[in-house]
């Protein structure tokens, strides 16, 4: 069953490149979706913050997760 929020962002495009596709499924306090990053055509996955689960410690883990795929960045396939 798709969360209460996923039919919120499907069409959406985020910071002019990251267009939101289909809901994929959700944790503790995020929403993933199918994404298409628009400056290279490349899918991708979307992850979004839940409005309901937003708190100040969900806010710090996703914070975590935002670093560490940062930090990911250009290892292949992520």
């Amino acid at each position: 069953m798709a969360h209460r929020e996923a039919s919120v962002f499907p069409g959406k495009t985020f910071d002019g490149r990251w267009e939101v596709g289909e809901y994929l499924g959700d944790g503790h306090f995020s929403i993933v979706f199918k994404g298409l990053d628009l400056g290279d055509g490349n899918d991708c996955a979307i992850k979004v913050l839940s409005i309901s689960r937003n708190s100040a410690e969900n806010l710090l883990e996703f914070e975590r997760d935002a670093s560490l795929l940062k930090s990911l960045k250009g290892s292949s396939n992520v």
